[in-house]
């Protein structure tokens, strides 16, 4: 009797023990898939050579800038940003201040490149608003240029306008910001020009 139970024992924990190790490989595979799965997503997710297109905008510059807007006088700007690479060269964050007179705006803007679209993706903030504004637009190599598409909307009134963004790198020291609308007539008319020039 003694040996059958000792025998019955043994046999209850095999079983646990094998029960055990079956649990805990159903909890590790799933942790062992994740981790392959993340592995691959942060290979996928590297910079490209696109992100190295940027690299003559890293850095810090100042700028001045011309608004031309409908129904509004012309004003003129001055600003610095700060330019740099974060999240592992992934995107490229622009932080700037712009003064006229008394008035200083603050703005945050965010560029990458996405390669399922093949397009450059730039998200924009500024103090004079609480939404933000998304941009996506293809490089020119000839040209050195990002023509990026913009969808506004008017914070006050609410209405919308579709605008085209040219940023040109001219060089490693100096890059331009061009914004075009269109007139009554359906006429190109530009907005804004920025120009920058590095300082550091």
């Amino acid at each position: 009797m003694r040996n059958g139970a000792s025998l019955n024992g043994a046999s209850n924990l095999v079983a646990a023990l094998a029960a055990v190790t079956f649990v805990c490989w159903q909890c590790t595979a799933p942790a062992a898939q994740s981790t392959e799965r993340f592995g691959n997503l942060l290979e996928l997710s590297r910079p490209r050579g696109e992100h190295r297109l940027l690299d003559d905008l890293v850095g810090e510059f100042e700028f001045d800038m011309h608004f031309t807007l409908p129904g509004e006088p012309p004003s003129d700007w001055r600003g610095v940003t700060r330019n740099e690479w974060t999240i592992g060269g992934r995107f490229l964050r622009c932080e700037a201040t712009s003064r006229r007179e008394q008035l200083e705006v603050e703005s945050l803007r965010v560029i990458g490149f996405d390669p399922a679209t093949k397009r450059f993706q730039a998200s924009s903030f500024d103090s004079l608003s609480l939404g933000h504004v998304d941009a996506t637009g293809a490089f020119d190599a000839d040209a050195r240029t990002i023509a990026f598409e913009v969808e506004t909307k008017d914070p006050a009134s609410g209405a919308r306008a579709r605008t085209t963004e040219v940023l040109r790198i001219v060089d490693a020291e100096r890059y331009t910001r061009e914004i075009w609308g269109r007139g009554s007539a359906g006429e190109p008319l530009q907005l804004v020009r920025a120009e920058y020039r590095r300082t550091r």
